[in-house]
């Protein structure tokens, strides 16, 4: 059966308990009035009520005892293990605890700011008041707190409504996990952190995960504002710097006032604006005047470093900056301009100009009302599009055309098909498709793939400087490619091209000097320096004169050399290479000596710098380590130094045996004896054979 409890003081443990109503004390009885309730009867009937209600809510809580350490007054205590701890003797004002292990203790009240008289703290030692947690496991400190959920922590004047949250004092949380611990802050989400310092106060996370300190704001996900009244709003975004806002996704301000708004930028620049994707800033510059003609014009409202800038793009990625109101144009203006001020000044120039005869010099202002002309001879009035067809095109000169979207062709008969790309001298040209190409020179051609099948372009940024070069071929094109001086051809895609007559053949391939030939295809990442080489190999390196390199990862340098060798390093004129050999042991005279460290292999590769009677001598060499494990390479003071042991070793071998012995220096080493002992024996052990038998037969033996 459910209980409806009370509080009631126990004057033996001195400690009020919760009782349940229906229960009957021990003792004498006392007598009672009937009659109209007092005030403070009609609160407790009123809290009896409530209980009844939460008891309800709670489905039948097991019914622990609930312990309050102190007076109480108006109290509503409700659920299992829970726990009111009091430091003064003083009555507390309404208190509502519901639920299981909620602990409310009173280590002192706010009442306000510090005395500035008497130095008073703002927290003084009564009973905690007006608190009211509902939920499991809360603890709080300090009075008018209001708490529901469970394992929260609250300080004085706060709220709470969550799970595992914490709160410093006049602070507001609402989610899980969030930390609340500067004053006055607020927190809603999951994982929040507000750090407390002392610029902390009315700090702001709302969101998942986000970190605030100083009093700056943090919305969104994960986001970091940690400059003082900063405000990071999105997802992964930084304000470090003071009043600095980052909005958007991977924003970074780390400058004071400064603003970004956008995705994945990074500013740079204080007091600036940066908007949009990837936009970047720099720092302004001050531009006081240009000269134009040698006349000089003035500006106002020169910027610097120190003003910042404001950026909507980057460079290679800039942005129109639309529906921008007419500025004032004065001497002293500083206002933007749009662009039908500009489109006044340019009919004003058009106008003042009517006396300019026909020209081959034409821009495409992508009017719809602008002359045609002549496209073929780019001959016409000024204001005609001439050979300039394409959208924003400049054609300058005799039978140039530009009909590529932003295209420019400057030179006779200069052709520019592609958009974006530019073309200055006689007789160059793009095809029609993709993007970026720049030509400076003459008779140079730029082609690239019809399309991907999406009707895209497949290739970009062909870039040529010389006479007679070509980047890809009518059939296929190339990314990317680079040539400079004088009859290159490039034919794949990252191609490097300079000097005369270069052939480019495979990817990522570079050619420097006269007639190289590097790369075949999709094997590439091959180099040629030099004049006549042909490196063929993926990841070769030839530098020099008619070298042949068609194996991999080989290097020459040197003229006249063909690599054999994969993985291998061939050096000086004329040098050859050969297969490596596996040497793990050697015998000499009858002796084996091994196993060596650093064995060799075929797959490995040799170093040659020479070549079978073209030896070379590899000089100014490091003394070696001499160990077991060594494959140091030994110089020649080394070897001095062994030779010298052995000779020591020698000349004390014949000055032992004495007699006739005699080291002979013109037979590596070797040591002869003649006539040993005067037996007219040559070797030790006939002699010793002879003695024996001399002894033996008594000849020529004297006793005494």
């Amino acid at each position: 059966m459910n209980h409806i409890y009370k509080v009631v003081f126990n004057k033996s443990s001195g400690v009020f308990t919760a009782v349940a109503e229906f229960a009957k004390a021990q003792g004498k009885s006392a007598n009672c009035q009937t009659g109209s309730a007092p005030k403070a009867g009609r609160r407790s009937y009123a809290a009896f009520t409530l209980t009844a209600i939460a008891s309800g809510i709670l489905l039948m809580q097991p019914a622990h005892a609930n312990t309050i350490r102190a007076y109480d007054a108006d109290q509503l205590i409700f659920g299992a293990e829970n726990r009111v701890e009091q430091d003064s003797s003083s009555n507390g004002s309404p208190l509502v605890v519901i639920g299981r292990g909620n602990t409310i203790r009173d280590q002192g009240a706010y009442k306000g700011n510090t005395d500035e008289v008497d130095g008073d703290a703002p927290w003084d030692e009564r009973t905690p008041s007006k608190v009211n947690v509902i939920g499991v496991e809360n603890t709080t400190n300090g009075d008018v707190i209001n708490v529901f959920g469970s394992n929260n922590q609250a300080e004085h004047n706060a709220v709470i409504v969550g799970f595992r949250n914490t709160t410093n004092r006049l602070a507001s949380v609402l989610g899980q996990r969030n930390r609340a611990e500067a004053d006055s802050s607020s927190a809603v989400g999951f994982g929040n952190i507000i750090t407390n310092n002392e610029d902390s106060n009315g700090a702001l996370a709302y969101g998942y995960q986000n970190q605030v300190d100083r009093g700056a704001a943090a919305i969104g996900i994960s986001n970091k504002a940690t400059g003082k009244d900063a405000v990071a709003f999105g997802y992964q975004s930084t304000a470090s710097g003071q009043d600095a806002y980052a909005i958007g996704r991977n924003v970074n301000v780390g400058q004071n006032n400064s603003f970004a708004l956008g995705r994945n930028i990074r500013t740079t620049q204080a007091n600036s604006v940066v908007l949009g994707n990837e936009s970047a800033d720099r720092a302004a510059t001050a531009e006081r005047s240009i000269s134009v003609n040698n006349r000089t014009y003035n500006f106002a409202g020169v910027g610097g470093a120190g003003k910042g800038v404001v950026s909507v793009g980057k460079a290679g990625g800039e942005r129109q900056l639309i529906n921008v109101a007419a500025g004032q144009v004065s001497a002293t203006s500083t206002d933007a301009i749009n662009g039908s001020q500009l489109y006044q000044v340019l009919e004003v120039v058009k106008n003042s100009s009517t006396a300019v005869p026909d020209n081959y010099f034409h821009v495409n202002t992508s009017r719809i009302d602008q002359p045609a002309g002549n496209p073929g001879t780019n001959y016409g009035p000024i204001d005609a599009k001439g050979g300039a067809t394409g959208g924003y095109a400049l054609a300058a000169g005799v039978e140039s055309a530009a009909s590529g979207l932003h295209s420019t062709a400057v030179g006779y008969q200069s052709k520019v098909l592609a958009t974006a790309s530019a073309v200055i001298g006689y007789g160059s040209q793009t095809n029609d498709q993709g993007i970026g190409h720049a030509i400076v020179g003459s008779g140079n051609r730029a082609y690239n793939e019809n399309d991907q099948g999406n009707g895209e372009p497949q290739y970009i940024g062909a870039s040529i400087l010389g006479y007679k070069n070509s980047v890809g071929t009518a059939q296929k094109g190339v990314l990317e490619g680079v040539a400079v001086g004088y009859n290159n051809q490039i034919r794949h895609r990252f191609g490097n091209a300079m000097g005369s007559g270069n052939q480019v053949l495979g990817i990522a391939s570079t050619a420097i000097g006269y007639r190289n030939v590097v790369g075949n295809g999709d094997t590439g990442e091959a180099i040629a320096i030099g004049a006549l080489n042909k490196v063929t190999g993926n990841s070769s390196v030839a530098i020099g004169r008619n070298n042949t390199v068609s194996v991999e990862n080989s290097y020459i340098l040197g003229s006249v050399v063909n690599a054999t060798q994969a993985n291998s390093v061939v050096l000086g004129a004329g040098s050859t290479d050969r297969a490596a050999t596996t040497e793990s042991r050697a015998t000499l005279n009858g002796l084996t000596y091994g196993t060596f460290a650093g064995q060799g292999s075929a797959a490995k590769g040799v170093v040659s710098v020479g070549k079978a009677g073209g030896e070379r001598q590899l000089i100014n060499v490091a003394a070696g380590r001499i160990a077991s494990d060594s494959t140091d390479a030994i110089n020649g003071s080394q070897l001095y130094a062994t030779n010298q042991v052995l000779g020591n070793a020698a000349n004390a071998v014949v000055q032992n045996f004495g007699g006739n012995a005699r080291l002979n220096p013109n037979k590596q080493g070797d040591i002869t004896f003649t006539d040993i002992g005067g037996t007219g024996k040559n070797t030790v052990h006939d002699a010793v054979a002879a003695a024996r038998t001399e002894v033996q037969s008594g000849k020529n033996t004297r006793v005494g």
